[in-house]
């Protein structure tokens, strides 16, 4: 089986025929019985109650996997806008102030979002530990918008269970209807071919779409500009609305016909993840897998491990030759840490173990150190990534002098490189380049980790 996901992105607050174009899709999506991840902006909640539209919300409602779409999505500065300038710790608590109010606009009106997907291409890794301070546990993203490369199974990142699927539909795909349906179902059908068994991918839907000839936000906010009075979006004529209607119809009753897909929402499939907790690792397990694959997440059958966590591992290791096994507990990513070169000898063995002890065993290390030091050092530290070879050198006995060795950060091909970033996406200003947010990805993939589905689950178990 392949495992399809269809999110819905409910983000137009500025035009009202956008809340029955919802209305229609819930009705088609229920009638077939096809599960859907409903994303709801926070203003867009708050615009339908004032318009009447209750009933929509709590049709809404009785889904199982309502999320949350941010506050306010497009109006400047959006999220990416307004943390770009932010250090990582303050911009995860202006996250959490900012977005509460759309977070509650949502529980009260439709129920307690359980996921979130970013608006556009506003993808922040503040985000991944922000959204537990909100009460929510899943960030769902997609390939399109990720700043990580798209992702046939979830992984844990930070405080939350991360989504990033393939999106095999063209985008915006909706808005092309019926004129392009044919393309649709045809790209549809390949989902089959082109998707692995045990796979995630996802559909992505804007019911404003249906109704809209133009997306409500380039219309109003495109290019980084705040107009001075906020309008609706163009509408299509009211034959063409019935045409791109029945068109979804079809859609939707031709993926319900794969018979190689199950469809499933994004709140059932994390129910079937087992949680992270500290677990049992091999001294020859991790030997293996850092000799073959360098500071890359680990998974087995009995437990998984992000890279942060492996250096604390070699760290342990080294210290303790004569153990074959540990239980490493959860370890969160280095502060204000970007890779660089060490330009120094690296340390010796008595030198190498000291700041091992310091670390490992001078209380609970919560997470890596960007640099390492001695007990009694003065001056800059060491980067934790060649402490971290240090150790792995350490580890193996022998002599005072470690020969000089480099462990590849192979964690962070989990992240895109720039000119693979959606900074394209065109409500951001034309010169928008938020490095500091690719920086700040590039440090959290630190903590990247597969995950282990229960035993009685048909996902993937490689």
């Amino acid at each position: 089986m392949r495992y399809g996901l269809i999110r819905l992105d409910i983000e137009d607050f500025l035009t009202p025929e956008s809340d029955q174009a919802l209305q229609a899709m819930l009705d088609r999506l229920e009638s077939l019985h096809l599960p859907a991840s409903l994303g709801f902006v926070g203003e867009k909640v708050t615009a339908m109650v004032g318009r009447g539209e209750e009933a929509v919300l709590r049709q809404a409602g009785r889904h199982k996997a309502v999320g949350f779409h941010s506050a306010t999505h497009s109006r400047h500065p959006t999220l990416a806008e307004e943390l770009e300038q932010l250090d990582f710790e303050p911009g995860v608590q202006r996250f959490v102030e900012r977005e509460r109010v759309g977070v509650e606009a949502v529980a009260r009106a439709v129920a307690p979002p359980k996921f979130f997907t970013q608006p556009g291409a506003n993808w922040v890794p503040q985000a991944a530990e922000a959204l537990p301070q909100l009460g929510i546990s899943i960030y769902f993203s997609e390939a399109l918008n990720s700043y990580l490369v798209p992702l046939t199974q979830p992984v844990w990142l930070g405080g939350t269970l991360h989504f990033s699927p393939p999106v095999p539909t063209p985008l915006p795909f909706l808005h092309g209807l019926p004129d392009n349906l044919e393309a649709a179902l045809q790209r549809l059908k390949r989902v089959e071919e082109e998707i692995p068994e045990g796979s995630f991918f996802c559909l992505m839907m804007h019911p404003t779409e249906l109704v809209t000839t133009q997306f409500w936000d380039a219309v109003n906010f495109g290019g980084g500009r705040t107009p001075a009075e906020e309008k609706a979006a163009p509408l299509r004529s009211a034959a063409n609305r019935e045409a791109a209607l029945a068109a979804f119809t079809r859609y939707l009753q031709e993926a319900k016909a794969l018979t190689g897909v199950q469809w499933v929402d994004v709140v059932t499939v994390s129910e079937r993840v087992q949680p992270r907790q500290p677990e049992e690792l091999s001294r020859a397990l991790l030997d293996e897998h850092v000799g073959r694959c360098g500071l890359y997440p680990l998974r087995h059958d009995r437990g998984v491990f992000s890279a942060a966590q492996l250096v604390w591992a070699l760290a342990y290791f080294a210290l303790h030759p004569g153990q074959s096994q540990v239980k490493v507990p959860l370890v969160a990513a280095p502060r204000r840490w970007t890779p660089r070169p060490w330009w120094q000898d690296a340390w010796t063995r008595s030198e190498a173990l000291a700041a091992a002890e310091a670390w490992v065993h001078g209380g609970n290390p919560g997470g890596l150190s960007a640099t390492v030091t001695l007990p009694d050092q003065v001056g800059p530290g060491i980067p934790i990534e060649v402490a971290a070879a240090s150790w792995w050198e350490a580890r193996q006995g022998g002599g005072d002098v470690l020969p000089r060795v480099e462990l590849p950060l192979a964690f962070l091909g989990y992240v895109k490189d720039p000119a693979d970033l959606h900074w394209r996406w065109p409500i951001f200003a034309p010169d928008f380049r938020p490095f500091r947010l690719w920086m700040e990805t590039r440090r959290l993939a630190w903590t990247i980790a597969p995950v282990r589905w229960h035993e009685a689950e048909t996902y993937l178990h490689g």
